[in-house]
């Protein structure tokens, strides 16, 4: 018989002393993720585009329940922006931990076939090429302290585990429909 369900232990902050960047973190999802980071310990940078009240609203919920946050407008849209904004939280807050790239917009409830170049090219600004050139800045400190691309390994490892379990496969065995080009009888 299993042990009854226990709630974690929210005592101790498992992420004190690391910082986390939330871009869109002033409204809705972002204002959740921003808040419960702050609850486990992260210092938090809380972005926004243009509603600074908002993100003041965060940054004091936060500071109310005695965690530390800062509010940055940074358009993800902006290039130029964006890519200044981790020397901006590091000077403040300290070095980027963790990101959660939370900014979006809606398209603007056109046809595919009747949407102008310039909105997709604005949807590509705010959804692909912001949140890349935030983790081109990102990356090199993270690096330094040794905080990126573990993750990813031990997910991409994880995952290969579970497929070789899924099919059967122990031990590097290989058979057809494993993932690997074969030839059909």
């Amino acid at each position: 018989m299993s042990a009854p369900y226990a709630a974690p232990d929210r005592t101790a902050a498992p992420l004190a002393g690391r910082t986390a960047l939330v871009t869109g973190g002033s409204r809705g999802v972002g204002r959740a993720v921003a808040l419960r980071l702050a609850a486990d310990g992260a210092a938090v940078a809380v972005n926004y585009r243009r509603d600074g009240a908002a993100a003041d609203e965060v940054v004091a919920a936060i500071e109310a329940a005695g965690g530390r946050a800062r509010a940055y407008c940074a358009p993800v849209d902006d290039l130029e922006s964006i890519s200044a904004l981790p020397e901006r939280v590091q000077a403040d807050l300290g070095p980027v931990d963790l990101l959660v790239s939370n900014a979006g917009t809606a398209g603007r409830g056109t046809a595919v076939a009747d949407t102008d170049d310039a909105e997709y090219l604005r949807l590509l600004r705010v959804h692909v090429l912001g949140p890349l050139a935030l983790v081109r800045a990102l990356l090199p400190g993270m690096r330094a302290a040794g905080r990126a691309g573990r993750r990813h390994r031990r997910l991409e490892r994880d995952r290969r585990h579970r497929t070789a379990g899924r099919r059967g496969l122990h031990d590097g065995e290989v058979r057809p429909g494993n993932g690997r080009p074969h030839a059909r009888p």
